[in-house]
């Protein structure tokens, strides 16, 4: 008896290593309360050192959905599988990437333990309200995320087996998934001219990618993707136009002739926001800088053109106990970004 209860012991001690612990089905959710603001003015307080936040985004009398923002689920604990495979709940998932459908507002998140498959938390873009959490194929490490309208995919930087690689999924499936099994990609695609990718947005027909790098120059590349490369053909998209950018690249965003580059490394560096004129060969002198907080990942413009949504990841477990934390979406005025650069 006593040897039995040893050996069950030593399996619960592996199995919580390996972060695949049996548990109820019940158990397997993903929390939807703030992580650390029970409001969105407290938070407003808390960020009260980065007046750019309460011009752009904030307004202490307004509540969170007239301010535009989006609490962030999951940050505590999210649906997900485990590396066996089986429904789990995650506690350190990191949120990556922003983008808007017609109906949803999407935000990617990546195990930070390594040991969950990647996720979309899906939320009511009207409400504000969580919907769903969509389990993704394998366990990359997810970064940006963007709606490819003309072609309702959801196009997701996953950069596997040491590459830069971009893959699809439908936008079908949004209004599907269940938590128990994983969405499996329809297309990956190997992004020529990048060592790695962990930023996209949609350019028009264009998908667009950048890659994170502490030094030097990074280059933001266009790619032209028609419908028979995305259901057939080659295995990967070669690049056309490009832009050079400096170091931290975290987020891009194409709206009329501006480029839009949120840069960030670390919970000692301030987040940046730049504007840049679309024709500028080398982005290496901005028309605005906007100083934001630490640990900004990507940026997404709205699809109404109006607002700039900002994504943080400074609210995870492995970041929250830093400093500053922004456990919400920010909603930026995008008209007053694009003034600043005026």
């Amino acid at each position: 008896m006593k040897t039995g209860k040893l050996a069950m012991t030593g399996a619960m001690v592996l199995a919580l290593a390996l972060g695949v612990m049996p548990v109820q089905g019940k158990e397997v959710k993903t929390d939807t309360a703030p992580e650390m603001y029970r409001t969105v003015q407290e938070m407003g307080q808390a960020l009260a050192s980065y007046p750019a936040v309460k011009k752009l985004a904030l307004d202490p009398y307004k509540s969170e959905a007239e301010e535009g923002t989006y609490v962030i689920p999951g940050l505590n604990r999210s649906a997900s599988l485990n590396l066996s495979g089986k429904p789990a709940s995650c506690r350190t998932m990191t949120p990556q990437g922003i983008t808007e459908t017609d109906k949803y507002l999407l935000i990617s998140a990546y195990c930070h333990d390594h040991i969950h498959h990647s996720v979309i938390w899906v939320l009511d873009k009207q409400t504000h309200d969580y919907v769903r959490t969509v389990v993704l194929e394998g366990m990359p490490h997810t970064g940006s995320i963007a709606w490819d309208r003309n072609r309702n995919v959801i196009w997701v930087a996953t950069h596997e087996h040491g590459k830069a690689t971009a893959s699809a999924i439908p936008a079908e499936v949004l209004d599907t998934a269940t938590e128990q099994k994983a969405v499996a990609w329809d297309r990956t695609f190997e992004l020529e001219g990048l060592p790695v990718d962990s930023c996209l947005c949609m350019d028009g027909d264009y998908l667009v990618a950048g890659s994170f790098e502490k030094t030097g120059d990074v280059h933001i590349r266009w790619y032209e993707v028609d419908d028979k490369g995305l259901h057939g053909g080659e295995e990967k998209i070669h690049p056309g136009a490009s832009r050079k950018f400096g170091a931290n690249l975290q987020g891009i965003a194409v709206v009329d002739d501006h480029i839009l580059t949120a840069a960030s490394d670390g919970p000692n560096l301030a987040s940046t926001l730049s504007v840049f004129p679309k024709d500028m060969k080398d982005l290496d002198k901005a028309s605005a800088v906007v100083t934001l907080p630490p640990r900004l990942e990507q940026i997404s413009v709205s699809l109404s053109g109006s607002r700039l949504y900002a994504n943080f990841e400074s609210a995870a477990s492995a970041y929250r106990d830093e400093g500053v934390v922004v456990d919400r979406i920010l909603s930026l005025d995008l008209d007053k970004v694009l003034r600043e650069a005026a």
